[in-house]
């Protein structure tokens, strides 16, 4: 595992010109006369504070926000989807970590089947008749997460099964993946989150069975998952289950 870093990549440090810029752009803010009626944040390192109108706070972080236009966001709440060799690559990696991390159960021969991008950060599951593995690679090729997780059927009553939540809601890495399966008419997969986010799933069927993926760079839990069939629009909500239970592993 790493740290957030991988999904949160570090502000680069300013030129001494968009410095020299920022700081005028405070000191006029903090000594301008015209205070009244006017929202202030209190902004503290350390010991000490100085408060910021939001107009000028806002101006700030214009300047100097990573994630603008000329930054690659890090992550998307909708995935793109990635090549052939690309989902074949992710799978090689995904399945080579798994098989060094020594999971205390039977790791089954796996087949890569759904990847995709959210900005930076890549994911990837892979399956077998009986388990199910996944990965989230960060920007520098580097895994966030793993699991394996053993499955039965499923049932042709049910609309579709969360078959895994991996991830901490108590702190840790800002990283949660959710994934299962679903009836094949249902094509479109989507999760909201304790902390708003409304995160799209990546979708795929494979033989008389769908299966989606998501993941979103927070320690919220799922809210909903919902599946709907875009031929007539039927929603249907899946049960959302509690945390899966962490697996030690050994590498």
């Amino acid at each position: 595992m790493n740290d957030e870093e991988g999904i949160y990549p570090p502000t680069p440090e300013l030129e001494s010109d968009r410095r020299a810029a920022i700081r005028s752009t405070v000191l006029a803010a903090v000594t301008s006369d015209e205070r009244h009626g006017r929202q202030w944040f209190a902004m503290s390192r350390g010991r000490f504070a100085v408060a910021i109108p939001i107009a000028a706070l806002l101006a700030v972080v214009s300047m100097t926000n990573p994630f603008g236009p000329a930054a690659a966001p890090t992550w998307a709440a909708v995935p793109d989807a990635v090549d052939a060799a690309t989902k074949a690559q992710l799978g090689s990696q995904c399945a080579s970590a798994i098989a060094d991390a020594h999971f205390p159960i039977s790791i089954a021969s796996a087949t890569p089947v759904l990847a995709e991008r959210r900005g930076s950060s890549s994911a990837v599951l892979l399956i077998s008749p009986t388990q199910v593995q996944e990965c989230v690679v960060d920007k520098r090729g580097e895994l966030d997460s793993l699991g394996v997780y053993d499955v039965k059927p499923l049932a042709a009553s049910d609309e579709g099964v969360v078959d895994g939540l991996s991830g901490s809601s108590q702190g840790g890495i800002p990283l949660r993946v959710i994934f299962g399966r679903i009836q094949p008419i249902y094509g479109k997969v989507s999760v909201t989150t304790a902390d708003g986010l409304a995160v799209t799933a990546s979708v795929v069927v494979v033989g008389s069975t769908g299966y989606f993926l998501a993941w979103w760079p927070s320690n919220a839990d799922p809210r909903t998952v919902g599946v709907s069939n875009p031929a007539d629009g039927v929603a249907h909500q899946l049960e959302v289950p509690l945390p899966s239970p962490v697996v030690p592993t050994h590498r």
